[in-house]
């Protein structure tokens, strides 16, 4: 019985040895490495038309440090209308790492899109004016132009029934005969 239990317990040993060593290992290095962060943040993520909104620019190195001077232009790429504006759309981050614009939502409700180089990043932010944002566009889902859901449902509905009830009389007839 002794001699069971040892064999058992080698054995054991030994697959866990050699599975030890026979592990695969994977390293993984990001290239090039990050230099850092940059970030757009709005002080109304929803403002209304007609409104003034703080754009913040922050910038950071890889371990969350400011950078100082870091330069750049934030531009309005996409807007409703054509009266949103950003000023001063130059900026240059200070000690703490961030600067400031600010952004003129316009007249007209909608998404306004801003992007701005930073270091070798683009960094992008989408402000909604007057308006919550919708869901976003897949491209599927009933197609309302052609007619209600309801009467498509309801001609399925009745044509199962009527092959449901004509293959019943069929049935019907061939026990009969």
């Amino acid at each position: 019985m002794k001699t069971i239990r040892t064999g058992v317990l080698a054995g054991i040993a030994a697959t866990l040895l050699v599975g030890a060593l026979a592990a695969p290992t994977a390293n993984a290095q990001i290239y090039p490495q990050p230099n850092g962060y940059c970030v757009i943040s709005l002080s109304d993520p929803l403002p209304p038309v007609d409104a003034q909104v703080t754009l913040t620019v922050t910038a950071a190195d890889p371990a969350g440090n400011p950078i100082q001077g870091e330069t750049g232009d934030i531009t309005i790429v996409e807007q409703p209308g054509d009266s949103a504006y950003i000023a001063p759309s130059s900026f240059s981050t200070g000690a703490d790492g961030t600067a400031d614009a600010t952004l003129y939502t316009g007249t007209e409700p909608g998404l306004i899109q801003i992007t701005s180089p930073c270091g070798p990043a683009l960094v992008v932010a989408n402000v909604n004016v007057g308006q919550p944002p919708g869901p976003p566009s897949t491209g599927t889902g009933l197609d309302r132009s052609s007619g209600s859901a309801l009467s498509l449902i309801a001609t399925l509905a009745l044509a199962g029934t009527a092959a449901t009830g004509g293959g019943f009389a069929l049935l019907r007839r061939r026990a009969q005969r």
